[in-house]
């Protein structure tokens, strides 16, 4: 196990677990608010290869609940992280290669 401060949280500790499991997900499903909670439902495209052709299924892996002003930072995080690297939603990178005058 390995132990560091992030950046911004002060003297709270951030603990890797080697043993943390992974999820692909393909997709989010939903998204619910409920008593100050988002829930969001992760979804894994897979195939069935029980019949010929295989028949694909969306398949629930995960379920995230988190506190609201938690999933707002996420949201900017994540924001921030694509827009880093050029990976806008199309229709922001759209609008922002056009500029007013």
């Amino acid at each position: 196990m390995t132990s560091s401060t992030p950046s911004g949280l002060g003297a709270v500790s951030f603990v890797d677990n080697p043993h943390a499991p992974d999820l692909f997900v393909d997709e989010a499903a939903g998204f619910f608010v409920h008593n100050g909670l988002l829930k969001l439902t992760l979804v894994s495209i897979r195939p069935y290869h029980g019949s010929s052709p295989a028949v694909i299924n969306r398949v629930v892996v995960g379920r995230l609940a988190m506190p609201i002003p938690a999933a707002q930072n996420l949201s900017v995080l994540l924001y921030d992280f694509l827009k880093s690297r050029g990976l806008l939603p199309p229709s922001l990178a759209a609008s922002e290669t056009v500029k007013p005058n």
